[in-house]
């Protein structure tokens, strides 16, 4: 349930930003950047997506080839 990088609960703001820098968490919550939502960062142990509902994603591809030769032959 990793693909999104949403499941379980929000990390400790202060030891994210100790641990991992700034940057991190400023990308850790961008719910902020939506209208309508808290610009505040959720407190520590708050429920972060659902980890009974897994990531999926679907591959398909389709592939055209051509032959190319002279004459009558095949």
């Amino acid at each position: 349930d990793y693909l999104d990088d949403v499941s379980s609960v929000y990390a400790n703001p202060a030891a994210l930003a100790a641990n991992n820098g700034t940057l991190a968490l400023s990308i850790s919550y961008r719910t902020d950047e939506l209208p309508g939502y808290s610009k505040y960062y959720p407190g520590s142990n708050r429920i972060r997506g659902n980890p009974k509902l897994k990531d999926w994603y679907y591959f398909a591809g389709v592939g055209v080839s051509f032959r190319l030769s002279g004459g009558d032959s095949y």
